[in-house]
C-alpha cells in the first residue's frame, strides 16, 4: 500500500491541533457564524496552515462549502459556472452560512477578481468567502477591503516542536536526539510547517537512524536542482522541487544567483538565462501556473546549456 503523505496524514482535524497564535480570535469570529467576515489568509511563505485553517472553519461550522484551487480554476467561466451558481443556491445547513474557499487566489487575474467583488457583496448575508494567498499585492484592493486580514507571520515554535515530536513518536522513528532533530527542522524551514514534515518523511525513507545533519537547507536543495539542470536531467530536477515542495518564485531567484556566480557559463549564456528567468517570473505574476511555468523554464534552461556545449 502506498505510503500516505504525512502532511495530509497529520493535517489538524480540530482547532486544538492547529498551530497558530490567532486561535482564540478565530474561534471568537465563529461564535456568530452569520456575522463572521469574509477572510483573507495571507502568508509570504507557503505551508504555514492557510488551507488547513479554511478547512477547519468549514468543519467547525458544518457548513455547505465549495473549495476551488485558484491556481487551476481561474477563468471567468470557472467563476460563473461554480462560484456564482453556488453562492446563489439555497443552503442545506441553515444554521451556518455557506463557505466558498478560494485557495491560492493570488494567481487569479484581476478581471475575475473584479467579478468576485460583486458576488461577495450581494450574497454576504449567507455566503462567506475564505481566500488564501502568498502575495497580497496580487489581490485586488477591492477584495482586500471586503475581508478581515489574517497575516500568518509567526506560528509558535513551541507548538511546532510538539507536533513534530508527536509525528516522530507516532511513526516510531529512530532518531539520535529528538530535540536536536526537531530544532534542526525548525531552524532550516521555519515558518513552513509543511516543509518540515515533508523533509522529515523524505529523510525517514532513506535513513534508519536520523540525525540533525541529515536535513538539507533550502539553498542546498536549490543547488541540487541547478546541478541537475546543468547536467540536463529534467526529470531529476523536477522531482527535487516537487518532493521538497520548493517555492517556484524563490527557486527562480536562487537559480539566478547561482547562474551569476557560475564561472563555467559565458556572459552571453548568463544573459540569456536571466532573461528566461525574468520572462518566467512575469508569467507567474500574471497568474500562469507556477508548476507548468517552472517545468517550461527547466526545458528551456537545458536547451541553453546544450547549445552552449556545442
Amino acid at each position: 500500500m502506498k505510503e500516505l503523505n504525512w502532511v495530509e496524514k497529520y493535517r489538524p482535524k480540530k482547532f486544538s491541533e492547529y498551530i497558530s497564535s490567532d486561535n482564540n480570535k478565530i474561534l471568537a469570529m465563529l461564535r456568530k457564524p452569520f456575522e463572521m467576515p469574509h477572510l483573507l489568509l495571507v502568508s509570504k511563505t507557503a505551508g504555514t496552515g492557510k488551507t488547513t485553517l479554511g478547512r477547519l472553519i468549514i468543519k467547525h461550522l458544518n457548513a455547505d462549502y465549495l473549495i476551488m484551487n485558484s491556481s487551476n480554476e481561474r477563468r471567468i467561466e470557472d467563476f460563473r459556472n461554480k462560484v456564482l451558481k453556488f453562492a446563489k443556491s439555497a443552503p442545506v445547513n441553515r444554521q451556518s452560512p455557506k463557505i466558498v474557499m478560494m485557495d491560492e487566489f493570488d494567481g487569479v487575474p484581476f478581471l475575475v477578481q473584479e467579478a468576485l467583488r460583486n458576488t461577495m457583496e450581494t450574497y454576504a448575508a449567507y455566503c462567506k468567502f475564505i481566500i488564501t494567498a502568498n502575495r497580497i499585492n496580487k489581490i485586488h484592493p477591492a477584495i482586500q477591503s471586503r475581508c478581515a486580514l489574517l497575516n500568518f507571520k509567526t506560528p509558535p515554535k513551541e507548538k511546532i516542536k510538539e507536533r513534530l515530536k508527536f509525528i516522530i513518536s507516532n511513526e516510531k522513528l529512530n532518531v539520535s536526539n529528538v530535540d536536536d532533530v526537531v530544532d534542526k527542522l525548525i531552524e532550516l524551514h521555519y515558518p513552513s510547517i509543511r516543509n518540515m514534515i515533508n523533509q522529515l518523511q523524505l529523510v525517514s525513507l532513506d535513513k534508519n537512524f536520523i540525525k540533525p545533519e541529515d536535513f538539507k537547507t533550502m539553498l542546498d536543495l536549490d543547488a541540487e536542482v541547478y546541478k541537475a539542470l546543468k547536467e540536463r536531467l529534467f526529470i531529476k530536477a523536477r522531482k527535487i522541487w516537487i518532493e521538497h515542495n520548493l517555492n517556484c518564485y524563490e527557486l527562480l531567484n536562487s537559480i539566478m544567483e547561482l547562474v551569476l556566480k557560475d564561472t563555467e557559463l559565458d556572459i552571453e549564456t548568463k544573459k540569456a538565462i536571466i532573461w528566461l528567468i525574468a520572462d518566467t517570473n512575469f508569467r507567474m505574476a500574471f497568474g500562469a501556473d507556477d508548476e507548468i511555468q517552472m517545468a517550461g523554464f527547466a526545458v528551456k534552461f537545458i536547451e541553453k546549456i546544450k547549445n552552449e556545449n556545442k
